[in-house]
């Protein structure tokens, strides 16, 4: 029920907006969290920052898991690129 309230209201929306717009310059991402929360995290450390642990172990596939994850376009545009793959 929470979750449609801040929904309706646009409160996370605007909480991550005023939080972008206070902090530009500090290399931190702010982002819409799962159904209730926002996140805050250093730039570059999202889901995909475990990726460059396993890199080596050459994984067919790798699953991330939540209740709000980044498309899987995002996801296969990271493993099929150089930050990720050698």
């Amino acid at each position: 029920m929470l979750n449609l309230v801040l929904q309706a209201a646009g409160l996370r929306v605007a909480f991550v907006k005023a939080l972008q717009d206070k902090f530009p310059d500090y290399g931190l991402t702010f982002a819409i969290g799962g159904q209730i929360s926002f996140d805050i995290f250093p730039n570059g450390w999202d889901k995909t920052y475990a990726l460059r642990h396993v890199q080596d172990e050459n994984f067919e596939e790798i699953h991330f898991f939540g209740d709000k994850t980044h498309k899987v376009s995002f996801i296969m545009s990271y493993l099929s690129s150089d930050s990720y793959c050698r």
